[in-house]
């Protein structure tokens, strides 16, 4: 797991060992983990019995080592853009820098939730609408989305996320909701999402990130009743529903 230890580990745990390295792809195979960072160095730890860790080492190193490709790649011009492992084997592939950045360039940065609700409501109108309901549809009825839009950014506090701190903004939360329920069709259409993701969330998720999205639903509900709105009865069932099937030590969490 890249913590010089062979002990398990029960909950996700920081990798200390790369040295705040910002990590951009990960790569797993049978028994061996590869790592890109954004400064598209390879890092590899994990059993080598096949020479998968690009090392040529006889032991299995328990930390992350960088993988020799630096020079290789300065020398012809190329960087490293994907890393992939499967089984006893490891892949990269490379491509010249120019098109890299031209690539990276014209990728586009997903908006900031609040933008987003700022965007629906300006341009509210019967053209938009359905433009506008599918990315609500979009943003609501997936956990991920659900939890990535509201994570606290400041200083990067969502990696500090423990039993005892979610990593969440929660004044984000009841600002864009607040701007939702305010507008009915908009209001009807994000309530309508949730109770479409409700009955799949996982009610003992692996890591404590997983309940995140148990805390954004709590801020709807809190928003709904505060703006005194009469909430759809179906969500606050489904929202019930959800959290009863939570284990006791995942409720004592929340």
């Amino acid at each position: 797991l890249g913590h010089n230890s062979s002990q398990d580990e029960l909950r996700p745990r920081l990798v200390a060992e790369l040295w705040g390295a910002k990590v951009t792809q990960i790569a797993c195979g049978r028994f061996h983990t590869l790592v890109r960072t954004d400064s598209m160095k390879v890092y590899s730890f994990g059993r080598n019995d096949q020479q998968q860790l690009g090392r040529g080492e006889d032991s299995p190193p328990s930390v992350p080592l960088p993988v020799p490709l630096q020079q290789l790649c300065a020398t012809s011009g190329l960087v490293i853009e994907n890393i992939f492992a499967g089984g006893d084997s490891s892949f990269a592939t490379c491509v010249h820098k120019k098109d890299l950045c031209r690539r990276l360039k014209n990728d586009e940065t997903p908006p900031s939730v609040e933008n987003m609700v700022d965007t629906w409501i300006s341009g509210y109108d019967s053209k938009l609408l359905k433009k506008i309901k599918k990315e609500i549809h979009e943003t609501f009825s997936s956990a991920s989305c659900m939890n990535r839009s509201f994570l606290s950014q400041s200083k990067d506090k969502h990696f500090q996320t423990s039993p005892d701190y979610p990593g969440l903004d929660f004044s984000l939360a009841q600002s864009v909701f607040k701007k939702l329920l305010k507008e009915e069709v908009l209001s009807t259409e994000v309530q309508a999402a949730v109770v479409q993701l409700l009955p799949a969330l996982d009610g003992n998720p692996v890591g404590v990130e997983g309940l995140r999205v148990f805390l954004v639903l709590n801020e709807l509900l809190h928003v709904i009743q505060k703006l005194k709105k009469q909430p759809n009865t179906r969500l606050a069932e489904e929202v019930a529903a959800a959290v009863q099937k939570l284990s006791p030590e995942n409720l004592q969490i929340i």
